[in-house]
């Protein structure tokens, strides 16, 4: 199952399409879509009712409508509406004194009468007394009542209207109606009047406290209940005293048809559980997430805790990711350390490893999807189906490896923690990958720079290497962002170079992905990278990332029209690259070898040898003079030339000489040679042709018009 479907990408990029005013619809949407469409269109405007068929709405709590009227377009099977909008509702009502805000909600919703079954509402203090009555008598078919509290974070002790809303709701008739009823984190401390829903069989009651078995005594009044929620939010404070489960204890009375028990994070001990189940033998599972006893076992009984990697994933299919529970994520933090911790064999753990990985990506994709998760810190799930996909991605078939990018990859909302997967070893060589599209995902996550660079970015260089190997020259061409992609590379490079150590295996795989990505540029922007790259030239300290550009640069150059050359050499500084001649010599206390100066020095002679002829020979021995006027105390590499007399080949070799105006003297006589043999060589450019030295080679026929040869790779 790829999550999310793909009625939902439908659904997003038609509702972008109606926000911008460029799509209508010309027919009427069936009811899955329609739903799909209004939820993430969040809003009753540009909206044509006739062509909807809206069940559902689930309207976010800070998202306020326009106007609550426009209900009534629609026959509602479900609403959940927030706080925020229940005060809009008022407020859009107020002066009709007549009315009670219940009043104003039904209006709204008097088509929807006969149709709701579920809705989630908030407590108000502007509700009156017997709200809850009058709704369910006007709702006739409704059978899911979640409740909400309006009022918790300005909760006042002191206040009637504060105590009066943490009763649980009056009521003077009973309403059998009332299958489902949730009514957690609502502040409630006392169930008297729960007793006029005989008929629920769900109670969900999260973190509520309550102080004496008399404020629970009607919840026994529920004789066809079968699932009790008494759980804590994770990091709540709870009093032993207090424990709910302590009074279901004391009342003595039991819930004969009780089936599944939560108790997570709460007090409670083995010796209680004995006891609740002496009093309730019809519990058959019951959650000990989180509390003292979560390794306690009753013959007959599922025991959902996270004691070991079975029972972490019993319990996490337990709890639905859209209901957002607390414990989702601290189980998946077990399983992630229970995983780390032990390397499991796959013959023998094949189907609990697949169904870990199974639940993981439905996880996955239920946050990725999501619109409040914060998936900076809900990121165990990402980093455990990549463990998985690491650790046995040999034993994975190709489909449940395409599953996984699905997921991790493409859906939309995927954060850096879905790029994770594509640096697992061998995994870009699964078949019926989508390359091109991956190419371009690997190309967006260079797009912005971000505070500080991680292992995942220094990963992802060596995936988009892995990725232009496997891509072909139309998808390059047809893939954007790869100037932003060479600007990033760059500056992670110069991030490096600033570093006390340089890790030079990981600066050269830069360097070299870079040159990958220069090579995949359309010709026309090699011009303004060449000038970026001397710039970025004059910025490094480090002998190395002199190179490393100096290469790139000598690359970009070979690529170059001689019209190009030109302005180049006169957009840029020379002296930048002039000062590469030098090697690192100018400095006191250097830092390389001579092999290394003599690369730089010959790469820079390399590049001037193009930029030369737009100079001329006194700007150029004066800008040499002007790059050694404060080195003169210091020895200086000289290219030296050595010819073979019978085979006429030039081998270029260094040597010392303190003689600084004979040190620029030779320097322009060798380039003044050395291009004078690139211009014969010329003659017949569209020849392949090298010229190998000891140090560099260059190729011959690019000098005037390289684009006769663009096959060319360096």
């Amino acid at each position: 199952m790829i999550i999310p479907c793909l009625k939902t990408l439908c659904a997003h990029k038609t509702s972008d399409h109606i926000k911008d005013g460029n799509l209508s619809l010309s027919f009427r949407l069936p009811i899955d879509l329609s739903n799909r469409l209004h939820k993430d269109h969040e809003s009753f405007l540009h909206l044509d009712y006739s062509k909807l068929q809206v069940t559902n709405i689930d309207v976010g709590e800070f998202e306020i409508p326009e106007d609550f009227e426009r209900l009534s377009n629609f026959q509602l099977k479900s609403l959940r509406i927030g706080v925020y909008h229940l005060w809009n509702l008022e407020n859009r009502f107020e002066g009709q004194e007549h009315k009670s805000l219940i009043d104003c909600f039904c209006e709204c919703l008097a088509s929807s009468r006969s149709s709701l079954n579920h809705i989630m509402i908030p407590i108000k203090d502007s509700l009156d007394k017997y709200w809850l009555e009058k709704f369910l008598d006007y709702f006739v078919n409704l059978r899911h009542l979640d409740i909400l509290h309006a009022t918790l974070g300005r909760f006042d002790a002191d206040s009637e209207d504060d105590i009066e809303i943490r009763k649980f709701p009056s009521m003077k008739r009973i309403h059998p109606g009332v299958e489902y009823l949730n009514i957690s984190n609502t502040l409630i401390y006392e169930l008297n009047g729960i007793s006029k829903l005989p008929n629920v069989t769900v109670l969900s009651m999260r973190n509520l406290e309550f102080e004496s078995v008399g404020e629970i005594e009607e919840l026994f009044s529920l004789r066809h209940l079968k699932f009790l929620d008494v759980s804590h939010r994770i990091g709540s404070i709870n009093d032993p005293v207090s424990s709910i489960v302590n009074l279901l204890i004391a009342s003595g009375n039991s819930l004969p048809e009780l089936n599944e028990l939560d108790c997570s994070n709460t007090v409670v001990t083995r010796e209680e559980l004995d006891e609740l189940f002496r009093l309730n033998p019809t519990i058959e599972k019951i959650a000990l997430h989180y509390t003292q006893a979560a390794d306690y076992s009753k013959e007959g009984v599922t025991v959902f805790s996270a004691r070991d990697i079975e029972s972490a994933l019993l319990t996490l299919k337990r709890y639905p990711v859209k209901d957002k529970n607390f414990y989702t994520m601290t189980i998946i933090d077990k399983m992630l350390l229970f995983l780390e911790a032990e390397n499991l064999d796959f013959a023998k753990n094949e189907t609990l490893l697949l169904e870990c990985l199974e639940e993981l990506l439905v996880n996955a994709g239920e946050f990725l999807s999501g619109r409040d998760w914060d998936m900076t810190e809900d990121s165990s799930v990402f980093q455990l189906v990549i463990l998985l996909s690491e650790r046995y991605m040999e034993h994975l078939s190709p489909e449940k490896i395409r599953h996984i990018f699905a997921v991790l990859i493409y859906t939309p909302g995927c954060s850096t923690f879905g790029y994770g997967i594509l640096s697992v070893p061998n995994i870009l060589d699964t078949p019926g990958l989508d390359i091109a599209s991956l190419f371009q995902k690997v190309l967006n996550f260079f797009s912005s720079e971000p505070l500080a660079y991680t292992e995942l970015h220094f990963n992802m260089v060596d995936v988009l290497k892995q990725l232009h190997a496997k891509t072909t020259p139309a998808i390059r061409n047809n893939s954007t962002g790869k100037e932003r992609c060479i600007s990033f590379l760059y500056t992670m490079l110069y991030a490096l170079g600033q570093a006390d150590h340089l890790e030079m295996p990981l600066c050269k795989l830069i360097a070299k992905t870079n040159k990958l990505m220069i090579f995949s540029m359309e010709s026309e922007l090699d011009l303004q990278i060449a000038v970026d790259l001397i710039n970025r030239l004059g910025e490094q300290s480090h002998p190395h990332m002199k190179l490393f550009h100096l290469n790139a640069i000598r690359f970009v150059i070979y690529r170059l029209k001689l019209v190009d050359v030109e302005e180049l050499a006169a957009r840029v500084d020379l002296k930048v690259i002039m000062k590469c001649l030098l090697g690192d010599l100018r400095r006191p206390y250097r830092n390389t070898d001579e092999y290394l100066d003599r690369k730089l020095a010959f790469s820079a002679m390399e590049v001037l040898v193009y930029l030369y002829q737009f100079v001329g020979e006194d700007e150029f021995i004066g800008q040499l003079r002007e790059i050694t006027q404060n080195g003169q105390y210091y020895h200086y590499q000289i290219p030296v030339v050595q010819s073979d007399e019978k085979t006429d080949k030039q081998t270029f070799i260094t040597c010392r000489e303190s003689n600084l105006d004979d040190w620029r003297n030779s320097i322009n006589k060798y380039i003044i040679t050395y291009e004078a043999k690139l211009q014969r060589a010329n003659l017949n450019k569209y020849r392949y042709r090298r010229m190998d030295t000891g140090c560099f080679s260059v190729r011959y026929e690019c000098l005037q018009d390289p684009s006769a040869d663009r096959n060319y790779r360096w």
